[in-house]
């Protein structure tokens, strides 16, 4: 039977997540000594498996907004193959295109001649990114935009410092995020052969985040679409699956 998530954080904790240490999941809590996973960037699809298939408890961290959104449910079975037959389509257009390509070698540059050309006259932005205390944000993206479109990109390391390389000469949009923090972007000008610092300030968003113990109702569709006929529910899921 297919069922429904909804995520809550009973008694949030008051740790501070940027003095935890950072980890492949998320950080890992001293106090508790516990890995406490990162959920404030995973899309809803994502958390559905996560929780769908979970065996223990876990500690986390999640926005206000994933908490009080309504249950989330899973694809239903029509979308579920036509994403598949989406990306068989699209398999099969870049095996053409990749036919396509190899035709077309001997009449355009190579990409390792491409690269080299550009290497000559591209600059580079580097910096760091901290908070308003001065606290330098680990693993935040930094990209520079043209057009509204992404040309490169980078995350901070441990030190919150970042280097981005291979930019064209030209006017840009430098972008960074971080989780739980406002976005942050201004114009950058980078010039050929010239190394540009752009240190990055970003300040606290009003978006409430929680970190704590996660728990989460799973709750059953309301049709059993296998065998719609042998369902049954009593009033009590019925109204809770109604809120």
């Amino acid at each position: 039977m297919k069922t429904n998530v909804q995520l809550q954080i009973p008694e949030p904790c008051n740790q501070d997540w940027n003095q935890m240490k950072p980890n492949a999941e998320g950080r890992h809590c001293a106090s508790c000594n516990n890995v406490v996973v990162d959920f404030t960037n995973w899309r809803d699809d994502e958390v559905l498996q996560y929780f769908s298939t979970l065996k223990t408890s876990v500690c986390g961290r999640l926005r206000d907004d994933q908490m009080h959104k309504p249950p989330l449910k899973p694809l239903n079975r029509k979308l579920k193959r036509f994403l598949v037959a989406l990306v068989f389509a699209f398999v099969l257009t870049s095996a053409d295109d990749l036919a396509a390509q190899a035709s077309d070698s001997l009449k355009t540059p190579s990409l390792h001649q491409i690269d080299s050309t550009r290497n000559k006259v591209s600059g580079e932005v580097y910096g760091k990114v901290t908070n308003e205390k001065g606290e330098r944000l680990d693993f935040a993206s930094v990209v520079v935009m043209q057009g509204g479109i992404v040309k490169a990109g980078a995350k901070t390391n441990l030190n919150g410092y970042y280097k981005i390389r291979q930019i064209e000469p030209g006017n840009y949009i430098i972008k960074v995020t971080y989780p739980g923090y406002t976005p942050l972007q201004i114009p950058i000008e980078v010039k050929v052969l010239t190394k540009k610092e752009a240190n990055l300030i970003l300040v606290k968003d009003n978006q409430i985040e929680f970190l704590g113990k996660i728990g989460f109702i799973c709750t059953p569709s309301l049709i059993n679409r296998q065998s719609p006929g042998t369902q049954k529910l009593n009033k009590e899921q019925i109204q809770h699956m109604s809120r």
